[in-house]
């Protein structure tokens, strides 16, 4: 039940906050607490992402995993501090 409730809080959080994101894009991105919605996307070429932080402070690093060391092969470099 409490995951439930965690999925419609996040959904319902993301067609709220659709409005308020600061441009049009094809997808949303929530940032929360050390936390990405959704955790994984597939971005096909000249779609856009727009990032919308609700908690706390993020880096958004696509070039390597903070973890393993091990570069992400995207297409371009993504980082934004």
């Amino acid at each position: 039940m409490k995951k439930f409730f965690f999925v419609f809080i996040v959904f319902y959080s993301t067609l709220a906050l659709r409005a308020y994101s600061q441009c049009e894009a094809d997808h949303l991105i929530i940032l929360n607490n050390f936390e990405f919605v959704p955790s994984e996307l597939t971005i096909a070429p000249g779609e856009t992402v727009a990032f919308v932080n609700i908690e706390g402070e993020h880096t958004l690093n696509g070039i390597t995993s903070s973890i393993s060391g091990e570069p992400f092969n995207n297409p371009i470099d993504i980082f934004l501090e």
